[in-house]
């Protein structure tokens, strides 16, 4: 499709006489054009307004929201289309002047619509005289007096928007309430917004009539100003701004997600007044400092402690003092600055006090990396210690004891593994700090695979990943698994080994007697689910005698989210034998209860793995054996569970062992015969403990057997049982869930099975 941007002339009176006698004679009204290709352009109007005399008439174009006046020749010839000439410069093609054929150009605005009016009716468009006192059109007039208004007020609320800026304003009581190392973003306590072309005198006037300034008797020479700047060294520090400068000379760019740029302001109020409550102090030795007189030679530090004690980072507020000052200037005197910030910490509970007589230690926080932590000597002046307006220091007892490496600590028997004794200790600390959930599971707990339960419908979505998945907010904590009997959530250290974690979740978890020798029980923890929902190797278990390897070794690191770990405490088997988990379900494929029994092994094979250089035990059970002991159980103390199961007396069991979500191994009371031979159970405990899978996920299902016509030595209608299992639509997931057995006779129709399939789901 093209556009024909052709010459086509059209005249103002266009008499339709000569071809239909009465026709008339027309003129031309309106000459719509566009400009521009087939594909993109614009259009825009032109509007013939008749005036008084005869022929007299003005052209009018509409443009969008413009509206001018233009000539004749602009409205009609200007949008005949065609070419138009082109210019060229002598000096540079004088050759083109001697052309026959001018240069030319197409033009690409032409008319698109015209309009024409009969002339004998021309007064059909004759405008309308507006007056106020006619009803007709004052309600007219003042609804676009109305819209004028509001299209200018939204004019002038745009143009102050682009020159408006918010400004969060922070003050020293706020950073007294931050903890540890430097944050993403500092606290404020108010927010103001102001033109940017103000002074930061303006501000700060504006700020004195806010809280907590309005209160008290804050004098305004007794306030500095400081903005929250990127460095090229990507630290995010304070530096001083003069109350004579425009914000917008320290403006860096606002959020991406926000229309109008922000700002973050310190308010800093001079030493002599309470940080907490700006209470001007009343002791002869105060002094107030003029800081609207500040200079280049003054410095302002924020100021933090670290408490080896309680392990925490407190912020003590901001300190200023000449540039040319030591470090040691904060501990001058016996009650100096620093001690009686660190007093209103002490008794508030946040810290310890430190002990008398004590030999202070000064490090810079450049970065929260331990690398970038700087010991500073509190001897030299900051000047000589390169320190500038804004920067961070942590004070703290002096220790001797260097960093601890990673790995290298054993975890005390009545301490925590985690204690840092300095500030570069502590930072190389909360680097490896990872938050988790710790899930305390019941032996006893349904069995889910993928982390579906068994009463969930047929047809579920699959959740491999639910009990696997990430828990990134609180609402993760409050979650119910099935079979769970506590949930907390506690932060470890990647460089512990695994025995390390295992010891604190057992403290945490109030079960330490566990870990004794003698106890007759074992601790198991588990990384890649609930054990009875994924077929992962444990992470660790409390008789286990092999090298512990570390969490930052297994893959744990800070940059992954908040993970789960699954506990639980199960009886060590009598010697000889080993414990097998198994599930009680009805007919219907419903769970009724579950157990936990120690069966003698039959035989131990040996099966070569990782290349054959290693072997992996396989332990094989005699599945008659773990009916009878089944069955004695139901007898003996699980009446409950008996009766959720609907097994009648003396009905006959049958043995599943469950896979990926099918039926692998089939062992029936009844015939006396398995299906997929004899069962082979995996225990946990291998030659390779990293490798070795779980005997809680062994999937063994023991549920009543009914009898089916095949059973019977005389059937006309053969029946036998058929599995049924759920499979995803994406073949890369396969099976899932929970598969059952459901009878089906010879010759029974697509229908009558799905109307028992629905049956069952119906129940589940």
């Amino acid at each position: 499709m093209n556009k024909l941007n052709s010459k086509m002339e059209f005249p103002l009176i266009l008499d339709l006489e000569a071809f239909s006698k009465g026709s008339g004679k027309y003129m031309l009204h309106t000459v719509i054009v566009h400009s521009g290709g087939v594909s993109s352009g614009h259009y825009y109007t032109f509007v013939r307004l008749p005036q008084e005399g005869e022929g007299k008439s003005q052209w009018i174009k509409f443009d969008d929201e413009v509206v001018t006046f233009c000539s004749e020749q602009a409205a009609v010839e200007d949008n005949y289309g065609g070419e138009d000439l082109s210019i060229v410069n002598y000096f540079e093609q004088p050759q083109a002047l001697l052309c026959e054929n001018w240069p030319c150009g197409q033009r690409i605005h032409n008319a698109y619509m015209l309009s024409y009016v009969r002339i004998d009716e021309k007064d059909l468009l004759t405008p309308p005289v507006l007056s106020l006192e006619d009803p007709k059109y004052k309600a007219l007039i003042e609804r676009c007096t109305r819209e004028a208004k509001l299209a200018e007020e939204r004019r002038r609320e745009r143009v102050q928007r682009m020159n408006r800026i918010e400004v969060r304003l922070t003050f020293e009581r706020d950073l007294m309430k931050m903890k540890g190392f430097w944050p993403d973003d500092v606290p404020g306590s108010q927010t103001m917004k102001i033109d940017r072309e103000e002074s930061g005198e303006v501000l700060l006037r504006e700020a004195m009539d806010m809280e907590p300034l309005r209160e008290q008797p804050v004098s305004e020479e007794h306030v500095a100003l400081f903005v929250l700047t990127h460095r090229k060294t990507r630290q995010v520090r304070y530096k001083h701004m003069p109350q004579q400068d425009p914000l917008k000379w320290h403006m860096q760019g606002g959020h991406p997600n926000l229309s109008e740029p922000q700002m973050s302001i310190l308010v800093m109020v001079s030493q002599g007044y309470d940080p907490l409550t700006l209470v001007p102090g009343t002791e002869q030795d105060v002094v107030f400092h003029d800081l609207a007189e500040w200079t280049e030679e003054l410095i302002m530090l924020v100021v933090k402690y670290f408490c080896p004690v309680k392990q925490v980072i407190v912020t003590l507020g901001c300190y200023y003092a000449q540039l040319a000052d030591p470090l040691k200037v904060m501990l001058d005197a016996e009650d100096s600055w620093l001690s009686q910030r660190l007093q209103i910490f002490v008794q508030q509970g946040e810290v310890a006090a430190p002990p008398a007589n004590t030999i202070w230690q000064c490090w810079e926080e450049f970065n929260r990396t331990p690398k970038e932590i700087k010991a500073r000597d509190i001897e030299k002046s900051m000047k000589e210690e390169g320190l500038y307006c804004g920067d961070v220091v942590i004070w703290q007892p002096q220790t001797t004891a260097g960093p601890r490496r990673p790995g290298a600590s054993e975890a005390p028997e009545d301490g925590d593994p985690m204690i840092c004794t300095n500030v570069r200790d502590y930072a190389e600390s909360c680097m490896n700090h990872i938050s988790i959930i710790v899930r305390h599971m019941s032996a006893e707990a349904p069995f889910m695979p993928d982390g579906i339960h068994s009463h969930m419908e047929i047809g579920q979505p699959s959740m491999r990943s639910l009990l696997q998945r990430t828990e990134e907010d609180s609402r993760e904590l409050a979650m119910e698994v099935p079979g769970q009997v506590k949930c907390l959530e506690m932060t470890v250290d990647a460089r512990w080994r695994t025995d390390q974690l295992g010891s604190s979740v057992a403290k945490a978890l109030g079960v330490e007697e566990v870990l004794a020798e003698n106890s007759g029980k074992r601790l198991w923890l588990f990384d890649g689910g609930a054990p009875n929902a994924s077929r992962c190797a444990p992470l660790y278990h409390s008789k286990d005698s092999e090298p512990f390897a570390t969490l930052q070794q297994m893959g744990w690191g800070r940059n992954i989210p908040k993970r789960s770990v699954y506990v639980v405490v199960l009886p060590d088997p009598p010697e000889g034998q080993h414990n097998i988990a198994l599930h009680f379900f009805d007919t219907d494929g419903r769970e009724a209860g579950a157990t936990l029994l120690s069966v003698t092994e039959e035989a131990l094979l040996e099966q070569p793995q990782n290349g054959g250089k290693q072997l992996k035990s396989i332990i094989a059970v005699d599945p008659k054996k773990i009916l009878a002991l089944a069955r004695q159980h139901l007898e003996d103390s699980a009446q409950e569970v008996r009766q959720r199961m609907g097994l009648r007396e003396k009905e006959p069991l049958r043995l599943l062992e469950a896979f990926n979500g099918q039926i692998t191994k089939v062992y029936r009371e009844r015939s006396n015969t398995s299906r997929g031979g004899e069962l082979l159970l995996w225990l946990a405990k291998a030659d390779d403990a990293t490798q070795s899978p779980t005997f809680l996920y062994s999937a063994l299902r023991v549920e009543p057997d009914p009898a089916v016509e095949s059973d019977l030595p005389e059937n006309l209608t053969r029946c036998q049982l058929v599995e049924v299992f759920t499979m995803d639509p994406n073949p890369m997931v396969g099976a899932y869930g929970h598969p059952f057995l459901l009878p089906i006779r010879e010759g029974q129709q697509g229908k009558e099975i799905m109307a028992a399939l629905q049956d069952a789901d119906g129940t589940k």
